[in-house]
Parts: C-alpha cells; sequence; structure tokens
C-alpha cells in the first residue's frame, strides 16, 4: 500500500465526440437490467479514440490500449484531465456507456455493460486493453475481468464499487425511479450551477479548472438525461452488489485499487476491502483526496495506469516463460518413438 497526495488536474482538456460502433445485446435476461420489456441495452459508443500513441519503445512496441469508463451519473468527460498524461505512449479509448447517449432506456447493469465493453474492443480492433473503472463502472470492469481475462490486460479500479460496504441508503434513494423522474430535470438544469459544493460533499476539493471540467460532464449528462440512466443502475447496484463482491476472488489480472480516504461516495473501508479481496490487488491512497479522483489526482490515476500496464507485461512474460519451459521440459523427458 502506497500513500500518495492528489496532484492538480492537468492543464489541457479533450474534444470528446460520440458515434455509434455496434449494438451490444443485454447479456441474460432483458428483465435482470432493469429495462422497459422489449428493450435492448445499448451499445458503448465511441467519445475519443486517440488512434496511434506518438511514442513507443522500440523494443518493447506500444503500450496496451487503454479504456476509460466513466462513472454514474456521469459523461466521458470526468476523462479530460486524464486523456492528456496517457495518449502520448498508448492508445486511449474512452466510451460513452449505456444508457448515457440519449436515451436511457438503454441502460444496463454490471454484466450488460461488460458485454458492451468486449464489443467495444473488438470493434476497434483491440485484442487486450487495461480497464479503468470509476466509481460504479468498476463493477462492469471487475465483470469483464472475471468473465474474459484474456480480453483483460489489468484493471484500475477508482473510487470503484465492488465491496459490499461501497452501497449505503443514498445508493436506495437514487434507485426510486419515481423520485428521479420527479427530480430529474430540476438536477439537469440546476446541478451544473452547484459544481464546486457538489465536489465537496463527495470529499472532493477541486481546483477551479477541475471544477469547470465537472460542470461540463454534467451538463452534458442532464442533456442527455443521465440522471434517468442512473436509476436503471441504480436499481442494479442494489441488486447485484453482493454477488459482485462474492466473485472478487475470480479476477486473476493485475489490479490497482485508487482510492482516496476523504471519499463520502465510496468509503475507504470499502476500497480497503476490495483491494483486499482481490489476489494481489495493489491498493494506492490518496490521503487528501475525495470521490472525484478523475478530476482531483488525474496525475496518480495515470500513474497507476502505468502501474498496472507494467504488472500485467511482467505477468504475460511470466507466463510465456513458465510455458516454454514446461514445453521444453516435456520434449528432453519424451523417449523415443523408436
Amino acid at each position: 500500500m502506497s500513500d500518495t497526495e492528489a496532484a492538480a488536474p492537468a492543464p489541457r482538456s479533450v474534444r470528446m465526440r460520440t458515434r455509434v460502433l455496434k449494438r451490444a445485446p443485454v447479456s441474460g435476461p432483458v428483465s435482470a437490467s432493469g429495462l422497459m420489456p422489449g428493450r435492448v441495452a445499448g451499445p458503448m459508443r465511441l467519445a475519443l479514440d486517440t488512434g496511434a500513441p506518438k511514442m513507443c519503445s522500440a523494443a518493447a512496441g506500444p503500450a496496451v490500449p487503454v479504456v476509460l469508463l466513466h462513472g454514474q451519473p456521469g459523461s466521458p468527460l470526468e476523462w479530460q484531465a486524464v486523456v492528456p498524461l496517457l495518449r502520448e505512449d498508448r492508445r486511449v479509448i474512452v466510451p460513452t456507456r449505456p444508457g448515457y447517449a440519449g436515451d436511457p432506456g438503454e441502460a444496463t447493469n454490471w454484466a450488460g455493460n461488460a458485454t458492451a465493453l468486449l464489443d467495444l474492443l473488438d470493434d476497434t480492433g483491440i485484442e487486450r486493453a487495461l480497464i479503468v473503472g470509476f466509481s460504479w463502472a468498476g463493477g462492469a470492469a471487475i465483470e469483464a475481468a472475471i468473465r474474459a481475462p484474456a480480453r483483460v490486460a489489468g484493471l484500475v479500479l477508482v473510487s470503484s464499487v465492488g465491496d459490499r460496504r461501497a452501497v449505503n441508503w443514498v445508493d436506495s434513494l437514487l434507485a426510486n425511479a419515481m423520485l428521479v423522474r420527479i427530480f430529474a430535470p430540476l438536477l439537469g438544469r440546476y446541478a451544473p450551477m452547484l459544481a464546486g459544493f457538489a465536489a465537496r460533499g463527495a470529499g472532493s476539493r477541486l481546483r477551479p479548472q477541475g471544477v469547470a471540467m465537472l460542470r461540463a460532464a454534467m451538463l452534458e449528462m442532464g442533456r442527455k438525461h443521465g440522471w434517468m440512466a442512473a436509476a436503471v443502475e441504480q436499481r442494479a447496484l442494489l441488486r447485484d452488489a453482493d454477488s459482485l463482491a462474492g466473485r472478487l476472488g475470480r479476477v486473476s489480472v493485475p489490479t490497482v485499487v485508487v482510492a482516496g480516504r476523504r471519499d463520502t461516495n465510496v468509503p475507504f473501508k470499502a476500497s480497503r476491502g476490495l483491494a483486499a479481496a482481490i489476489p494481489g490487488a495493489q491498493l494506492r491512497t490518496l490521503k487528501k483526496a475525495g470521490h472525484l479522483l478523475p478530476l482531483e489526482a488525474p496525475e496518480q490515476i495515470a500513474a497507476a495506469v502505468r502501474v498496472a500496464g507494467t504488472a500485467s507485461t511482467a505477468s504475460t512474460a511470466s507466463t510465456a516463460s513458465t510455458a516454454s519451459t514446461a514445453g521444453t521440459v516435456g520434449t528432453a523427458g519424451t523417449p523415443d518413438a523408436g
């Protein structure tokens, strides 16, 4: 475990736009996702693809691509300060998750998001990627790693759900579809004006640029009815939290958990429990940070991605070496056919 101070947001922002790649079927019965009967979970729409990196090691080649999954309710704009810190040496993919592109009826559970994520990797020609999941989306990243470890090079779980203690009474309130339907128009209109207060309520002390980025993300989310999508995901959270927590021991890829001590949304004890439950996971603690780490401590998120990438490379090399050794021993120990 390492204690690290929160860093200031990167000075550059990134323009993102959304386009559809592929429609993803819901995983399991439609009713299990919280969707209306007959609806299909939406795809992950591509908001940003930085393409091939400008720099890469001549010996090792380009670094493993990274996919950044926004939180809930949320927007790809949450990653504005992180992308510039990663794009120089690796391909960065930022999708809009199902339900947040304008049709909240496409919102789904963690399993549906994992399906959409794996479809996104197929559509973008990516064989393996590091997956960064922020808050609720950490559950989707974990689901993908359990289901398809060969496609997930590593996980970075930022202020993430996973441990049962991450769920509280506020989650139950936000899962109430009737309340959300009543207040969603007001939240969409007025919440961005209170971005700074919202950040402090989550334990994060954002600098002015970070507040501006949060306000932009909240405005986009309001325009696209993100609060209604969040209500669907909240119901999934309450229903599936115990199941996910019980399967954390099945995560077999290198994992870094990044947590702020002052996080009031996902308590630090939940992040500590998450790291303890995932075999070999590292916990990186930011003493003076809260929940909104992509905007509050982007440099620490980028550092965690590189730690996970290094661990993934070492794990892959070790597996290859073991396989090579086993093959050699097997050949040497085989008697001559004659």
